[in-house]
């Protein structure tokens, strides 16, 4: 039998020319290379049958994409791995498993029907398509046994796995560790069916008298040019223990400061930016960046801007002016501001300064949802705005383009024609940076950006914005101006809602704008819930939290949302950490109605225009279609990952517009 990869490698080559020579081909036995489609199907499938005769099922099958893991399985549609006694087993779990389904519409899409079909036939699919459940079932299906196997998109990780010769068998690293010399080997999988386990793959056994038991030696694989290795890559390395270690410990030589130095300069001019740490309060500028003085207004204003690019019916604030005065000088400029402050004014200013220099700007935004909100909000202001998300391309070739931060770094990797005329680039909510999934994405772009693009950022209020400008104005070698204002236009109150109870106050003030913690607040509505507790006849303790039963929940729920519309304190926006729980809010509110009968109307009429943009009749038919537009009329909306883009565009549109009073999201 062959005795290196090399020798495996000709021997199956051998094979695959003799078996094209038999079908009249020319004998070049090519192992790799496209094939047909029917080809294709026809080798996995005579792959899988090979591997059941030979007893190797179970199998995991990994592909690199979610079409190609569906096409594998519709190939095996007509392929059975279970036993008759399997898949009344496997149909009995599955029935008990979905039932956790509690909508009869979910346990019978297409993809339930179509995997229970697959499952049957000890078959299973698994990939970020499938739902959760599903997924689940698949798992637990696998780990019970049976001639079953898995067709998997995106192998995970194995670094570190090392097994026995068998290919399955964990090897015992601890155990086979007590040697005192090893080299860096590769662990063979060979056909279990065929390998001698005393015969050593690497043909030296007799010569050197040592047994490799399955384990190929990449020295010996290099054949002529090993040598080169020897004392390098593949260098042999000892494996020490006990007082040797301690030895060697204390006899290992540092180098001295003076020989590091040789090896690593002493000062890099790399710019780190650390954003924890935090500048002394009196630090105003650094080197690459200004605050600005926000605190005095600005006299000169009108001298600075005689001609305003863009005006607005109301009289700017103290930061809004320094922060137009920078852009009319073409600085790069970074505004600090809580919510509802007014930083989309400089954000306005920015892109009609762009439009009056015939050039373009670039809006970016974290999420889809801004990204929308904002181009219907510029397009009411400047006619030539686009929008380009995963969602949506509307009027590519506008002056100013609203998208992702993600779709601009992606522009900038392709060199794109759109960043040709590029003067501004508007980064809202740019504190996003500090997001540990995505922040590398505002980096990159930030460092991207060609030199003569002018950089205008926008932010809730940081403690470090001196630190982060300081860290642009160095990549970009130019100073950066910060403008930041702690004025709250609106102010955020906190309050407590003790639930249904026969005083007229059921939300108490706990919070002040201010920020100061308000005792009384909390103590008068403790006294509230122990009154309600003693009357229902309870022990009076009146905790403000705690877990309760659904039904307790729902009626919680049901009544502050009450007590918001007698108060007048609609529309609402209720945000849950869940799609989960979201949906069950949602359903916990079909008995209630928050629109009137000319509302209703209206809302239909919008939902009804806007769904005709989903050409296929059976996606206007959707189960979630059908019940958003139920809780729609009702003035309900639900925002969530798991909405059709089309319809999460609908609930903003009907937000926006007053139709929608409750939005959960």
């Amino acid at each position: 039998m062959p005795q290196t990869a090399r020798e495996s490698y000709l021997a199956a080559k051998e094979v695959k020319c003799r078996k094209q020579l038999e079908k009249g081909g020319s004998g070049g036995g090519k192992l790799n290379g496209p094939l047909a489609r029917g080809a294709e199907k026809n080798l996995f499938i005579s792959f899988l049958n090979y591997l059941r005769k030979s007893q190797n099922l179970p199998v995991v099958l990994f592909t690199l994409s979610r079409k190609r893991c569906d096409q594998n399985a519709g190939n095996l549609l007509s392929m059975d791995f279970s036993t008759a006694t399997e898949k009344s087993k496997i149909h009995r779990f599955f029935q008990d498993s979905i039932r956790n389904l509690q909508n009869e519409d979910d346990r019978a899409l297409p993809q339930v029907k179509r995997l229970e079909q697959l499952l049957k036939n000890g078959i299973g699919v698994h990939h970020s398509g499938i739902l959760p459940i599903l997924k689940e079932i698949v798992e637990m299906l696998f780990q019970k046994g049976s001639k079953f196997f898995d067709l998997l998109v995106d192998p995970p990780g194995y670094y570190g796995l090392n097994f026995q010769p068998d290919g399955r068998t964990l090897r015992d690293l601890d155990k086979e560790l007590t040697v005192e010399t090893t080299s860096m080997t590769l662990t063979s999988v060979p056909n279990t069916g065929d390998l001698d386990d005393s015969k050593d793959l690497s043909g030296d056994e007799e010569e050197t008298g040592e047994k490799n038991d399955g384990i190929i030696n990449l020295i010996q694989l290099g054949g002529e040019n090993a040598s080169k290795f020897e004392q390098g890559l593949w260098e042999s390395h000892e494996v020490i223990s006990g007082d040797a270690k301690e030895e060697q410990e204390k006899a290992t030589v540092f180098p001295s400061n003076e020989e590091e130095n040789n090896v690593i300069p002493q000062e890099v001019d790399i710019p780190i930016l650390k954003i924890s740490n935090t500048l002394p309060k009196h630090v105003t500028q650094t080197e690459w960046a200004e605050m600005l003085d926000v605190s005095k207004p600005v006299l000169d204003f009108d001298a600075k801007v005689p001609i305003m690019a863009h005006t607005w019916p109301f009289e700017l604030d103290v930061f809004q002016k320094q922060a137009i005065i920078k852009l009319e000088e073409h600085n790069h400029v970074f505004v600090t501001a809580h919510t509802s402050a007014g930083k989309t004014v400089i954000a306005e200013y920015a892109i009609a300064l762009s439009q009056n220099h015939k050039t373009r700007t670039i809006y970016t935004s974290p999420i889809k949802a801004l990204s929308n909100q904002k181009y219907r909000d510029f397009r009411e202001t400047f006619q030539d705005v686009g929008l380009v998300t995963g969602d949506f391309q509307i009027n590519t070739t506008a002056s100013c383009l609203v998208m992702t931060t993600e779709i601009l770094r992606s522009m900038l990797y392709r060199g794109s024609d759109v960043l040709r005329d590029l003067e501004y680039v508007i980064f809202d909510e740019v504190h996003y940076i500090n997001d540990s999934e995505r922040g590398h994405v505002w980096e990159e772009v930030l460092i991207l950006l060609p030199k003569e693009v002018c950089i205008v950022m926008l932010s809730a209020t940081v403690p470090n914005t001196l630190e982060f400008a300081d860290w642009v104005g160095n990549t970009k070698k130019t100073k950066v101006y910060v403008v930041s204002t702690l004025k709250r236009p609106v102010p955020l109150k906190h309050f407590l809602y003790v639930g249904p109870v026969l005083e007229k106050n059921q939300l108490f003030l706990i919070r002040e704008a201010e920020g100061e913690f308000l005792t009384r607040g909390y103590l008068a509505a403790k006294e509230v819930k122990c009154r309600k507790q003693l009357e229902k006849g309870g022990s009076g303790g009146g905790k403000l939290n705690g877990p309760f039963t659904r039904g307790a929940e729902k009626n919680l729920f049901i009544s502050f949302l009450n007590y918001l519309r007698k108060s007048q304190n609609l529309p609402v926006v209720l945000f849950t950490l869940s799609r989960k729980r979201c949906d069950q809010n949602a359903a916990n509110l079909l008995s209630m109605d928050f629109s009137t009968a000319t509302e209703k109307s209206k809302i239909h009429r919008f939902f009804q225009d806007s769904i005709r943009n989903l050409q296929n009749e059976d996606d206007r038919a959707l189960p979630q279609v059908k019940r958003l537009e139920q809780l729609l009329k009702n003035g309900i909306g639900v925002h969530h990952s798991g909405i059709l883009p089309i319809l999460k565009e609908i609930v903003e549109m009907l937000f926006q517009k007053g139709l929608v009073k409750v939005s959960l999201i």
